[in-house]
């Protein structure tokens, strides 16, 4: 995970909701490469771009 700036302070609550949301995303990446090429088993950087492209729309 990327850094939080250091003048952005969450509430506790807040704070257990990160590892959910990141989890999520996560998860969420892996189901795009099979959005995109079915019988994939070994992405390429080719596969990461696409996949960074769709979330870079979506986030």
């Amino acid at each position: 995970m990327a850094p939080r700036p250091p003048d952005i302070t969450l509430s506790e609550e807040a704070e257990d909701w990160v590892p959910r949301i990141a989890g999520g995303i996560s998860l969420g990446l892996a189901h795009t490469f099979k959005i995109i090429e079915p019988d994939l088993t070994n992405p390429r950087t080719t596969h990461w771009e696409a996949a960074f492209r769709l979330f870079d729309l979506l986030l």
